[in-house]
């Protein structure tokens, strides 16, 4: 369940407007356009991901690459370098996580992946495979392999109609054999580790429906300090770095680019922690 001062930091992140007044000679109620947040379904798509088929969004609403698309069935659709595609099953903004599951594999009852999802998506260098994943491996059509192994998905079986087998096998589980010899294929997929180390890697099927995370990195910048100075955290396709996109230009950490005294801030962060009930932080240069 949200909790309410998440929903507050989402509101005021979308809106991107925040009236700064200070008593030390900084403008006061400047403003720049706002990052359009918008929804697909049940998932609100904020940055630093952007709706590719709504309105043209802004150069800082989001980072190049992480645009999601809303088909005809209202379901978010991301698209991995591999050029296959992924329903979006929740993104967590907090955590800097996203939650995909193969389209594919989608209304299939025996589900049977048809291509690796381990190599890391190098063309969108701020995406990378989380820790939070564990590997299964399918070996499909063997012929040779001995049941004895454990693993054998019977449902393929089932629905080839042929003698031939196919196995699953959890990440430093799969047995000694020559399986590329006595197998027609091997894929490789992530999967959410905390379901397959259960022990229930055998229910593959519920295993890939769940999907597998995608960790972000959100950049060198304070992302939260940028928003309290009036700017909008976004990516900037020159340095190839966080960037805070302020009226006057593009600066690397705030509108005001450090100028802002420690003692401000920790006034600042101290007052907009209580109110948020969040333990407070302290950033000092």
């Amino acid at each position: 369940m949200s909790h309410p001062h998440h929903l507050f930091i989402y509101i005021y992140t979308s809106i991107c407007t925040f009236i700064l007044t200070v008593s030390n000679g900084y403008p006061v109620n400047r403003t720049i356009p706002a990052c359009p947040s918008t929804t697909c379904g049940n998932l609100t798509i904020s940055y630093p991901f952007w709706l590719s088929n709504g309105a043209p969004t802004p150069q800082y609403c989001g980072y190049p690459g992480f645009n999601i698309s809303c088909n005809i069935q209202h379901q978010p659709i991301f698209h991995l370098p591999d050029h296959h595609k992924y329903y979006v099953r929740n993104i967590n903004y907090t955590e800097a996580t996203i939650n995909l599951f193969d389209m594919d594999l989608m209304g299939e009852t025996c589900p049977k992946p048809n291509h690796n999802t381990t190599t890391p998506p190098n063309t969108l260098p701020l995406l990378d495979y989380s820790p939070l994943n564990l590997k299964l491996t399918f070996f499909f059509n063997c012929s040779s392999a001995n049941s004895s192994y454990g693993g054998e998905i019977r449902c393929l079986r089932n629905t080839t109609g042929n003698s031939k087998t196919s196995f699953v096998f959890r990440e430093g589980d799969v047995p000694e054999f020559e399986w590329s010899k006595y197998c027609e294929e091997s894929v490789v997929v992530p999967v959410l580790a905390i379901e397959a180390e259960s022990g229930n890697y055998i229910d593959f099927r519920g295993l890939l429906l769940k999907g597998f995370y995608l960790d972000w990195d959100s950049g060198d910048g304070d992302c939260m300090l940028c928003e309290v100075t009036n700017g909008c955290c976004g990516y900037g396709s020159n340095s190839g770095k966080f960037s805070c996109f302020c009226q006057d230009g593009v600066h690397a950490r705030d509108c005001y680019d450090g100028t802002l005294s420690s003692s401000f801030k920790l006034s600042f962060y101290y007052n907009f922690n209580w109110f948020l009930n969040l333990p407070m932080i302290v950033i000092c240069n």
